[in-house]
């Protein structure tokens, strides 16, 4: 399998397992999905003089939109791990790369929403903070889980 098909497979499986533990939380404690990803978009979009229609179609809009750059940055982002990974991993034991590349997927994830003003991390509360970091440690281990379960292209 070569390394584009890899990271591929990798960023599925990864941004998968993100959103399995984002809605094991939603169902577990019965909250709502989180506005912030479309929220951002809106914003973002505004700034840069992108206008998506009239409501309801905009607000749909924002809301596939911040959907669709989740799943582009997470895919993206693993990619990005495997292309890197001879350089990356080294020697490194699992659990310290898993953990490197979920609080990568964190951060990326985080930036386009502190950006535009939808989120502020200094006011999260434990539980805000807890919804963010175990999705994207699931992430982490699921993306070095999976590209060392395939192995490395010859």
């Amino acid at each position: 399998m070569n390394r584009w098909a890899r990271g591929l497979v990798v960023g599925t499986v990864a941004t998968t397992a993100l959103n399995l533990a984002t809605y094991a939380d939603m169902l577990v404690r019965g909250r709502p999905a989180s506005a912030v990803p479309a929220d951002a978009v809106g914003t973002l979009a505004g700034r840069a003089g992108v206008r998506l229609g009239d409501e309801p179609r905009a607000a749909h809009r924002r809301e596939a939109a911040g959907v669709l750059s989740g799943y582009a940055t997470g895919v993206g982002l693993a990619m990005s791990y495997v292309l890197a990974e001879p350089h990356v991993r080294g020697r490194r034991p699992f659990w310290v790369v898993a953990a490197a590349v979920g609080a990568t997927a964190m951060t990326v994830g985080n930036v386009p929403a502190i950006a535009s003003g939808s989120t502020h991390p200094r006011q999260w509360d434990a539980a805000d903070w807890l919804a963010d970091v175990v999705p994207h440690a699931a992430y982490g281990l699921a993306a070095v889980a999976t590209a060392d379960a395939i192995g490395r292209p010859s």
